[in-house]
């Protein structure tokens, strides 16, 4: 415990100000790069890269891999329904498929040959398994690859005897189970040291978890939510036969096949095992949600498990035998969507790690590693990463560091890109899978190499890091500059001091030496820079002075572009303090200002968390911009400078010196008597939550930068678009704080809090001012839109309906108009909106006044289970929206589409093809919303394939501008003169069927290609765009679609997707314009 003495600060100012000139520091001190002890490149266990490990082979969508035992090659598989066989030869240009099952495997959604595993014994000759291998995928008798009910198989297949060669004719349907859902398979399939068999099986997916008879946490009903552990050799002196069957989950639809499980016995020690028949002994564990991918690690016995969070948390889980991994009553260590319930089967197992979904939204688990080509620096650490990021970590099993290993760049194109999973050899290699985008071809296998040996280790005390040149007075080491931002996160009211060194020797005369200045963008700095934050806890309230000495915090720019943070925990004492290896929260005693006490949780953040806030995307370094050092400071000197000025004095910017301070911006803090409330609140949300929420950051889509405009923020009146944000929630809502996600979640400390990270408190000043300017806010002209509700809306014509009328605000009842209920969807209440029965037909006029519809669509909650709907929205006679298939229980599924400049807006209600029964759709929240403060002026945009502005027959180019392609996939070449967008049209007849159409107008206006499926990417400035695709054989009668977008971000970096399943033999002619 410590005091601070603030007369002393007060002398020093009356005795200095006067002797060392204008500036608050005036002149630089030498200070060395990394302040010559800590590493030049990220703390890891080694610097790692990713090399392609077959660069003349690529994959459709490549989820799994296993090495034969002879060490000869490779099985791959696709999840769209392949296996090859790739030779152990990284130069091989040939992939040999050893299956094709593409005609069974449903692939929408997370759905598709997930996984397959080889026999243990795979390959011995003397072994009657040595031809087996097994695979999980989902099929339907109707295969549309949506995301549509299935049945779940894990099947056996052999190869062909003394072949590579998969019989597609042995399969034997080991489990068959009806899945109402193609999401959160699972997948895991792994093998102990006994030779049995481990799968795991997601919860079933929404439709699933919302149900009134849930498929998780339980172990009597349904294959669902668990592991799994069989005995696939049917040895009766060690496991039993099957007791009971798995029961069908409601709905399953007719013609579906049946749900039974066969060809396998159960391990006599299963955890659930019962003679009574009254359990599904499969059972190993429970809890699970979205179980991707597991391992079994030889050494210790451990099953490590990665599953994919809800909205909040992914989690790492080693799950015991019998072990309850807790979801849904929670989802990682947080609360989850139910309660915990009142008798839990099994032993309640919290995950090892879990992580906000700020720093990734689907974890993929990975391996134990135990080979002997990395073993010097992985040994017994538990590699893992992220789908949505390729981010790749190891976890220190016995000190729970999670450290960044590499990150896979080229994440493809197109959804569910990015990777999938890990493999490993006998050799010990690393490999990663990558897909480029559901059914699309591209997808890579990386191999993990160590480039470097891991660096020097880092200082363990704060004392030994040189710098403090007293610890006691925390007075800095020579060259540190001490500085404040206007606007500070907040911290669970921690006191904070802050120092900078930018490396130099005494003069700042080298770009090395130099910090690249932007008046509005993230400040560039060079590699060697040091920055450091110290935390005191004030435990008084009674007496501001009297402080306690929590953590001192480094965050270090290193040499290759990156930076890292680190944490040092002071010691009781406060003497010194001792660097964390991982996260930590402890408690300590405050005193209220009646006298009496309470425990205050502070949370010590992991690397881990500190790159969560600290990432690429907001330039890594936090704080140290314009806007936030614009602001006078008094310096140890006595002198009360501009920061940015003794910044520039110093000459540690590049280029030339700075304007006037006054004219750049400038955040401010919550008790500033100047700046407006609305002000200080964006400076604010700047400071607490830019670092995530921009352009490029997490889900939600709001701008919290304080350089955006207000308008431009997508706050006001705008959705929040994430899975922890309610259908149809809005980030603010004016004059109503109660309603507002934004008020919501910053008054909030439980899973939802946000900021999600070392906040324990809620900063009640800043409530109170963000509570102000919510109310003061104009409904009428803040916006950006204006909501009018279509039930407030006249029809365009005679509603349709196929059951009564459509209803106002609640569900379609009987035949009579008013006798519905409260709009429910998923167990979710919705107070607005339209009720419909398929078939139904609901249309308005729009008059060119609008600019986006918005719904909550979903099945009524209160209907039978058979009921199956299909919706649709028409603008202006062209279809703009279709859903897949929703059922009862399925969560509401929220749209938005763009209607600027539209005449007419119509929505259908449709059976999906199994009649009428049921189909009572909602159009929750249904509304119309006019954005004002969006400019609606029409860009006229041309289209060019070719880089050089002409069309790909280099014909003259009218006088216009064009939009180039900037980025094409895989079905687009590349030429220098052509650019993207330029395919080889030779052997395709423009003409198959004359429809009076010139070939020559083809070759100039379209272009042409064998391809399935294009994507591309251009840059649209600002601006409405409708855009019209036509595509098709020569007749160009085939296709004709048309929408809208807005950008309002500037370049976009648009993608656009053109799928296109014709005449596959003919070839096919595409045209695109936006305008």
């Amino acid at each position: 415990m410590y005091r601070v003495i603030y007369l002393f600060f007060g002398i020093c100012f009356i005795s200095w100000v006067g002797s060392l000139g204008p500036h608050g520091i005036n002149t630089a001190e030498p200070v060395e790069p990394f302040l010559g002890v800590f590493p030049e490149i990220s703390p890891s266990s080694g610097d790692w890269t990713l090399v392609n490990a077959f660069p003349n082979l690529t994959f459709t969508d490549p989820i799994a891999m296993e090495e034969v035992p002879d060490q000869s090659g490779y099985y791959v598989a696709g999840k769209h329904g392949v296996i090859w066989f790739v030779e152990a030869d990284s130069t091989t240009a040939e992939k040999t498929i050893a299956l094709d099952i593409r005609d069974k495997v449903i692939t929408g959604g997370d759905a598709g040959l997930i996984n397959f595993t080889l026999h243990p014994d795979f390959g011995n000759p003397s072994s009657d398994n040595k031809n087996y291998l097994y695979i999980m995928y989902p099929f339907s008798p109707v295969l549309n690859h949506g995301e549509e009910p299935r049945m779940n198989r894990l099947s056996r297949f052999s190869v062909y005897e003394g072949s590579r060669i998969i019989d597609p004719s042995s399969e034997y349907i080991l489990i068959q189970d009806y899945d109402p859902q193609g999401y959160h398979m699972g997948g895991a399939m792994f093998w102990d040291e006994e030779g049995y068999f481990y799968f795991t099986m997601g919860d079933g997916g929404d439709a699933v978890a919302v149900d009134l008879t849930p498929a998780y946490q339980q172990i009597d009903k349904y294959l669902f939510g668990g592991l799994f552990r069989l005995d696939l050799d049917n040895d009766p002196a060690r496991s039993h036969p099957i007791r009971k069957q798995p029961l069908a989950f409601p709905g399953k639809p007719e013609g579906f096949p049946e749900v039974y499980t066969q060809g396998y016995s159960i391990p006599n020690d299963n955890p659930f095992v019962d003679e009574s028949g009254s359990t599904l002994e499969e059972f190993y564990g429970l809890g699970l949600r979205s179980p991707h991918r597991a391992d079994y690690d030889e050494l210790t016995g451990q099953i490590w498990i990665g599953d994919v969070g809800h909205g909040s948390r992914e989690e790492i889980t080693i799950l015991p035998k019998g072990g309850n991994a807790q979801w849904p009553y929670k989802e990682g260590n947080f609360p989850g969507t139910i309660a915990k319930p009142s008798e839990l089967i099994g032993l309640e197992t919290p995950p090892k790690f879990d992580y906000h979904r700020s720093i990734g939204v689907a974890v993929i688990g990975g391996i134990v590693y135990r080979g002997e080509k990395w073993n010097h620096v992985l040994d017994g650490f538990y590699l893992f990463g992220d789908h949505s990021n390729g981010n790749i970590w190891s976890l220190n099993p016995v000190t729970d560091e999670v450290i960044l290993l590499t990150t896979m760049a080229d994440l493809g194109l197109g959804g569910k890109r990015g990777l999938s999973s890990f493999a490993t050899n006998d050799a010990g290699d690393i490999f990663l899978l990558n897909l480029n985008g559901t059914n699309q071809d591209g997808g890579t296998i990386m191999r993990m190499v160590l480039d470097q040996a891991p660096p020097a280790p880092i200082p363990n005390l704060l004392s030994e890091t040189g710098a403090f040149s007293d610890l006691e007075t925390l007075s800095p080491a020579p060259g540190f500059i001490p500085y404040k931002v206007n606007s500070p996160l907040w911290s669970d009211r921690a006191a904070k001091q802050r120092w900078m060194a930018i490396p130099n020797d005494g003069i700042h005369d080298t770009d090395n030496e130099k910090i690249a200045f932007s008046p509005l963008a993230p400040w560039q700095f060079p590699g060697g820079s040091v920055f450091i934050k110290h935390f005191d806890l004030p435990v008084s309230e009674n007496d501001p002075t009297e402080l306690r000495r929590l953590e001192t915090r480094f965050y270090i720019v290193d040499m290759e572009g990156n930076a890292y943070g680190l944490t040092y925990k002071w010691n009781e004492e406060g003497t010194d303090a001792e660097l964390l290896s991982s996260g930590l929260s402890e408690s300590y005693p405050v005193e209220l200002s009646d006298g009496s006490m309470v425990d205050q949780t502070w949370e010590y953040p992991s690397r881990l968390q500190c790159d969560a806030c600290h990432n690429p995307n907001s330039g890594f370094v936090l704080g140290v911009k314009t806007h936030q050092l614009n602001g006078d400071y008094l310096y140890p000197s006595g002198v009360v400078d501009n920061q940015l000025t003794t910044l520039d004095h110093l000459d540690i910017f590049l280029g030339d010196p700075l304007s006037d301070p006054d004219q750049l911006a400038r955040s401010y803090s919550l008790d500033d008597q100047e700046a407006s409330t609305e002000v200080k609140v964006m400076s604010y949300l700047d400071a607490n939550c830019a670092h995530c929420h921009q352009p490029g950051g997490v889900e939600g889509v709001f701008d919290a930068r304080f350089t955006t405009p207000l308008s431009e923020k997508n706050l006001v009146n705008e959705f929040g678009l994430s899975h922890t944000t309610p259908f149809g929630a809005k980030m603010v809502v004016p004059q109503h704080p109660e309603e507002s996600e934004l008020w919501l979640r910053d008054n909030s400390v439980e899973a939802d809090k946000m900021p999600p990270i070392a906040k324990n408190i809620v900063d009640q000043n800043y409530m109170a001012l963000l509570t102000e300017w919510i109310n003061g806010l104009d409904e009428s002209s803040i916006g950006p839109c204006q909501i009018l509700p279509l039930g407030e809306l006249p029809f365009a014509n005679v509603p349709e309906n196929g059951w009564g009328p459509v209803e106002i605000n609640q569900d379609v009842g009987d035949i009579g108009e008013g006798d519905g209920q409260a709009i429910l969807i998923g167990g979710i209440p919705f107070s607005r909106g339209l009720g419909t029965h398929a078939y139904s037909e609901v249309a308005y006029n729009l008059d060119c006044k609008y600019d986006v519809f918005s719904a909550s669509i979903g099945i009524s909650s209160r209907t039978c289970l058979e009921g199956s709907v299909l919706f649709e929205v028409w603008v202006d006679q062209e279809l703009n929206f279709r859903s897949d298939t929703l059922r009862p229980g399925d969560a509401p599924e929220f749209i938005s589409l763009d209607v600027g400049y539209a005449n007419r807006l119509l929505l259908r209600t449709m059976d999906a093809g199994d009649g009428t029964k049921c189909d009572h759709g909602n159009w929750a929240n249904a509304q119309l919303e006019i954005c004002q403060a969006i400019q609606k002026t029409e860009i006229s945009k041309a289209f060019a394939f070719g880089a050089d502005g002409q069309t790909q027959a280099s014909r003259t180019a009218p006088e216009t501008e064009y939009v180039k392609v900037v980025q094409g996939g895989d079905n687009f070449l590349y030429d220098e003169t052509l650019g993207y967008g330029y395919t080889d049209i030779s052997g395709i007849d423009p003409s198959p069927n004359d429809r009076n159409y010139h070939p020559i107008e083809l070759y100039d206006q379209f272009i042409g290609t064998k391809a399935g499926e294009l994507i591309f990417r251009v840059d649209l400035p600002n601006g409405v765009y409708k855009i019209q695709m036509i595509g098709g054989d020569a007749d160009l009668e085939a296709d004709n679609k048309r929408h809208t977008i807005k950008v309002r971000d500037g370049s976009s970096g648009f993608f656009y997707t053109l799928v296109e399943n014709h005449h596959s033999d003919g070839g096919e002619f595409f045209k695109v314009g936006f305008n």
